[in-house]
């Protein structure tokens, strides 16, 4: 919640949250200068790969997952500023490194933001794809 986000600023600690676009979308109209950290998968083919090594998930989950992960890659690519840094998990060391760089203000991805732009797109685009199976 934004009052979670406010007690951990005031503490200086780092929140970290699992939130939706809207949530993004409302972090970020209370506090403009926050930096959203988005981790995606490198492919959508190893993004289905790690989604079916979770086990097995009904048909309706699936589609409600990949709906929900649409609904967010179409909010990142329109609303893709400097406070959203994408972390491709293409390594998971070298994610976890990135995001902890990040969240302390070390670094920022910025130059990487074209190449996560096309991710981003191949992402929802298969996404897209796997929906309309259904």
């Amino acid at each position: 919640s934004i009052r979670e986000l406010e007690r951990a600023s005031v503490a200086h600690k780092i929140a970290i949250t699992d939130i939706d676009h809207e949530g993004v979308h409302n972090i970020l109209q209370v506090k403009p200068d926050a930096t959203i950290i988005l981790t995606i998968s490198p492919s959508f083919e190893e993004w289905m790969r790690r989604f079916e090594s979770r086990g097995t998930m009904s048909e309706v989950e699936a589609q409600r997952r990949f709906t929900t992960a649409v609904t967010m890659l179409d909010f990142v690519q329109n609303n893709y500023t400097k406070s959203i840094q994408c972390v491709i998990n293409d390594d998971l060391s070298v994610a976890a490194a990135q995001v902890a760089a990040i969240s302390r203000g070390e670094i920022s991805l910025s130059a990487q933001r074209k190449e996560a732009a096309e991710v981003i797109a191949a992402l929802k685009s298969g996404a897209e794809e796997y929906l309309a199976r259904f």
